[in-house]
Formats: C-alpha cells, structure tokens, sequence
C-alpha cells in the first residue's frame, strides 16, 4: 500500500474541516462558495480534466470501461428515482445523491494506494463515462433546479467536456507527442497544470464553508449511504460478470469498479444547486467522504 495516497485522502478531509474553521470565524461566507464555484467551474476545472485525460493509458478494447461508468452512474440515477417515488422521499436532490463518484479525490488515490499507480488507467477510463455522464445528463436535469434552459445548462458543461475529449483526443492520436518539443505547447502545458493544481483544495474547502454540525442533519445523509452502497455494489457486480467477464478482462477491472462504486458522490455536487438547497449535499458529502475512505480502505484490506 502506498501510504501518500492514504495521506492525501485523509487530507481532503482536513481541508473539508479548514473551510468549515475559517467559515465560522467568519472569514468566509456563502459569498466565497459563489466565487470559487465560479473559478472551479470555468477556469480550473477544464485545465485539470484536459491534463488528466491527456496521460490516461488507453486501449482500443478498453472503450467498454467508459461505456460501463456511464451505465453504472444511469442505473443509479433511475434506481435513486424509483425509490424516491415508492418512498415518497420529498427531497428532490436524493435521485442525484444517489449517482455519479468522486473519481480524483478518492476513488483514484484509494486505488492506487490498493493495487498501484500503473493500473489507475483502469479507474481514470471508468470516471471518463462517469463524468460525460455528469457533464450532460446531470447538468441538464438541474437546470430546472437553477432556472436554467438545456441549452444553458449544455453550454455550461461545454468548456468542460471540451477539454476532456481534447485532452483525450490528442491522446489517442498521439498528437501530443508530436508537438511536445514546441515551446508554445510546453508553455500551454505548464499554465494548465499550475491551473488545475487548486482544484482540489478549492472544492474541499467550499464544502466546509457550508458545513453545519447538527446531528439532525446527517440521518438521511447516513440512509442514502446504506442505501446508495447496496445498489451501487450490486450494479458494479452484475456489470463485471455480464459484461466485462464475456470480454476477458481480470478481476483487477473488478475491483476498479468496486472502488469507484464505494466512493462518495461527486464533490462537484454541491456547486450546482441553488444556494437554499445547498446544505443537504454539502452535510451529505461531508459525511460521505470520511465514510468512503474508511469502506474503501476496509475493501482493500479484505481483498489484497
């Protein structure tokens, strides 16, 4: 196990608990998640998915993985709605608390940590179905939520899933290393990499901005949990055996999905809901993370 994963999760953690400090000492306000939220998603954001898309290992017969994170997250989605209607959940966020994964904050670190660093490809090409997922289907589902046309809401996700296939594009073409030695390219490269360096920090710490500890708050966020963790494992298991299994692929590619379906919702949740329906995701992700690492960790150690 490497330990500096383990470190830096644990680390996301912390900076979930400096924002919620510094909020209560009132240095920050709802003001600050507004404006970080902004950076994130427009500036940040895209740098750190085009340089994450642009190193991921891919082969041709690995485009079923993105394809099975795009199903797992939709399956979820429909599942979360479903039971919102039996359940008669009030909540109009619970469908979405039930999909999509925090893929480089935990999922990636965890499995590296677990199975190491040269087998996180399989990890990064399942979060690529997971995050067009995200980047679309969610985005757009929202928009009612925040007053939003579709067509709004798709040019809002556009400089992101712009940056994701370019990065992933000069990837498979292998254009980038072509064009390495240019001194343009490597200026271009340097300036998206220092930008996405903040990425994590600034979101970690708009989730504790939001953070209230009250008890009350955390019961349903710890229902949806269970609830999310039985479907999500579930839905990972049938999808390895009736899909990946038929394709060859090892139980290594078992455990990526496992991975990704233990970890918490994406931490980018929060940022897109108005601000009065902000505190049950961020009390949600919050609880999330800890328990995440912690699942995850007792994963590793039953399997490895």
């Amino acid at each position: 196990m490497e330990l500096n994963s383990l470190i830096k999760s644990f680390a996301t953690i912390a900076l979930i608990l400096i924002g919620y400090f510094f909020k209560k000492k009132g240095h920050f306000n709802h003001q600050t998640i507004k404006s970080i939220n902004n950076l994130v998603f427009r500036l940040i954001l895209p740098a750190f998915l085009f340089i994450a898309f642009l190193g991921v290992k891919f082969e041709t017969r690995l485009i079923i993985l993105p394809v099975v994170g795009f199903l797992l997250a939709g399956m979820l989605l429909f599942i979360g709605h479903i039971l919102s209607k039996i359940l008669k959940i009030k909540n109009d966020y619970f469908k979405f608390s039930m999909t999509t994964f925090e893929g480089g904050m935990i999922a990636y670190p965890i499995f590296t940590m677990l199975f190491g660093v040269e087998k996180i490809f399989m990890v990064a090409l399942i979060d690529l179905g997971n995050a067009i997922f995200f980047f679309t289907v969610i985005m757009v589902l929202l928009s009612k939520h925040n007053d939003k046309s579709i067509k709004d809401a798709l040019l809002d996700s556009a400089p992101i899933l712009i940056a994701m296939f370019l990065g992933l594009g000069l990837n498979l073409l292998g254009i980038h290393t072509l064009i390495q030695e240019f001194f343009i390219y490597k200026i271009a490269l340097e300036t998206l990499t220092l930008l996405s360096i903040p990425m994590v920090t600034l979101i970690a710490l708009s989730i504790g901005i939001d953070l209230e500890f009250k008890i009350k708050d955390f019961i349903d966020p710890i229902k949806l949990i269970f609830v999310r963790y039985l479907f999500a494992t579930s839905f990972s298991i049938i999808l390895f055996n009736l899909v990946l299994v038929k394709l060859g692929l090892s139980t290594d590619y078992k455990h990526a999905l496992m991975v990704f379906a233990l970890a918490p919702s994406s931490l980018l949740l929060p940022a897109l809901v108005p601000d009065k329906d902000r505190k049950y995701l961020s009390n949600l992700t919050s609880l999330f993370v800890p328990i995440s690492i912690g699942v995850l960790l007792l994963y590793g150690i039953l399997v490895t």
